[in-house]
């Protein structure tokens, strides 16, 4: 057997401008033109979305201060981590909390630099997350869970927030390609598919662990990347609306 490891408010100007009689954030956007044709800008965010959203502030704090309980306080670790056998038991809360597990410092450490990275682009970029989505990666994190388990019968543990952190990657790059951030998109989700690959070769690994029996569970990295797309991470708020026509695109 072994242990496998694994801000979204806006200030919304009071008098925001309207568009096909829809009232909308006045968040600035652009439109590129190559040649004679115009590339119009996606269509602004509407108010009543943006008030919908997480704000990622929240999210930050309640991340940090439930990964960092765990680690503090093992019988909270105890109660949350992917057991095998006590999710078969009928534990089945353990499928959405193991994220908040982890064995060994730099395990921590890693997966939270990297979540925090991951916000950090998010905020700097400003795509909101939208209280479905929120509510569409304890989808994914329960998938993930039950994946693992279903296909490494050796697995006994599981913890850590790289599945999540690459769920979150999958979703970031699509809400950057929707709304014009093609580069930083590729950048992204190219960088997250090479991790992947080296992962799956062996060629690399983020974190060693000490203890006999622990180690990356690259599966984990796998089944979340592919939950995240299946279930549809995506920007349900931004990246569905309709582009506005070019000819009422904003300034550059």
């Amino acid at each position: 057997m072994k242990t496998a490891v694994a801000q979204c408010s806006r200030t919304v100007p009071e008098a925001a401008p309207a568009w096909n009689g829809v009232a909308t954030s006045s968040l600035p956007f652009r439109s590129r033109s190559r040649g004679d044709e115009d590339i119009a800008a996606p269509k602004p965010i509407p108010m009543g979305a943006v008030s919908r959203c997480v704000p990622w502030r929240l999210l930050a704090v309640g991340t940090f201060v439930f990964a960092l309980l765990p680690w503090f306080f093992p019988g909270i670790a105890e109660a949350l981590v992917l057991d095998r056998e006590r999710v078969m038991a009928g534990e089945f809360w353990r499928l959405f909390t193991h994220p908040w597990v982890h064995f060994s410092r730099g395990h921590l450490l890693v997966d939270l630099a990297c979540l925090l990275g991951l916000g950090i682009v998010a905020v700097r970029r400003g795509l909101p997350l939208d209280r479905r989505e929120a509510l569409r990666f304890l989808a994914v994190i329960g998938l993930t869970g039950v994946t693992c388990l279903v296909l490494d019968p050796r697995l006994d543990r599981l913890g850590g927030l790289s599945g999540l952190n690459v769920a979150f990657a999958v979703w970031l790059g699509r809400g950057l390609w929707s709304r014009g951030d093609r580069v930083i998109a590729w950048l992204l989700l190219g960088g997250l598919g090479l991790k992947l690959m080296a992962e799956g070769a062996g060629w690399i690994t983020l974190v060693r662990f000490d203890e006999p029996g622990v180690e990356a569970c690259v599966l984990n990295h796998w089944a979340a990347a592919t939950w995240g797309g299946v279930v549809g991470i995506q920007r349900s708020v931004a990246g569905t609306y309709p582009t506005k026509p070019a000819s009422q695109a904003g300034p550059g």
